[in-house]
């Protein structure tokens, strides 16, 4: 799973449970989005140390029990106060962030195009 924030970008897959509990890790290419996960929604979780696996394609992750990454969502969705998210991202996060997540918008619409659902949804574009 793919998650894009105004605080940060993670991939998140399923860990190896530990004592029969079902874990997730949180992975991320920057380690300061791992940072900022845990400032914001640290206080809810047992502490969960930032692993460092260089040479990987995430080389930053945290392993935490799966219903403490369903917390963080739930956080995630009922804080949304913003009526745009590409503007939001460059105020909380600045201009290269949301650069980068609007190349990601804009590599999805090329996919929309190539499957014809765009002009389906053409009143959408203006």
């Amino acid at each position: 799973m793919w998650i894009f924030t105004e605080i940060g970008f993670f991939s998140v897959v399923r860990g190896d449970d530990e004592d029969g509990v079902p874990t997730v890790m949180v992975r991320a290419r920057v380690r300061d989005d791992l940072v900022s996960l845990l400032e914001c929604y640290g206080d809810e979780l047992e502490p969960a140390p930032i692993l460092e696996w260089p040479g990987r394609d995430y080389p930053y992750r945290v392993i935490m029990a799966r219903d403490e990454w369903a917390k963080i969502l739930l956080a995630l969705g009922m804080e949304l106060d913003y009526p745009n998210f590409k503007n939001r991202v460059a105020q909380v996060s600045g201009a290269m962030r949301a650069q980068a997540y609007g190349a990601v918008w804009s590599v999805m619409l090329r996919l929309e195009e190539k499957l014809g659902i765009r002009e389906r949804n053409r009143s959408i574009y203006g």
